[in-house]
């Protein structure tokens, strides 16, 4: 059974957020196994996991930084992408949606002509601007 499109992915940060969740219950596991056994061999898994996490901590800040920058450059223009989505969000939604149901599973990657897309204010978003299934 294929799965329909359920969500958005914009920004990186995200898939950072669930690594970052899923690295602390990896440790709170580990940490709980260590307890309970006192395993030299649980403790430098901890050790190693604990390590990870903050390497994934770091990236995370480091992309939250990035996208808040981004807004703090240019709000305008972060505005603008934000009215963008709103008034297309169906239409990219629609065509990943078809994409899946004749592909199946991949990712819609949106291409826009030039900086100032956003400004559109037509109905359509195709055929000047891109989208690949892959």
């Amino acid at each position: 059974m294929k799965r329909r499109i359920i969500g958005l992915q914009i920004h990186h940060s995200v898939q950072l957020d669930d690594a970052m969740r899923g690295a602390a219950n990896m440790c709170a596991g580990l940490r709980a196994a260590l307890t309970c056994t006192g395993d030299p061999d649980h403790a430098q898994l901890l050790e190693d996991a604990s390590a990870l996490a903050r390497r994934i901590a770091a990236a995370r800040s480091e992309a939250s930084l990035r996208l808040r920058g981004f807004y703090e450059a240019d709000p305008e223009r972060f505005k603008r992408f934000q009215a963008f989505l709103n008034r297309h969000l169906s239409v990219l939604f629609d065509a990943a949606n078809r994409s899946f149901q004749k592909k199946g599973p991949g990712a819609l990657i949106y291409r826009a002509p030039d900086d100032r897309h956003v400004e559109s204010h037509r109905r359509s978003i195709w055929p000047e601007h891109t989208a690949t299934y892959v």
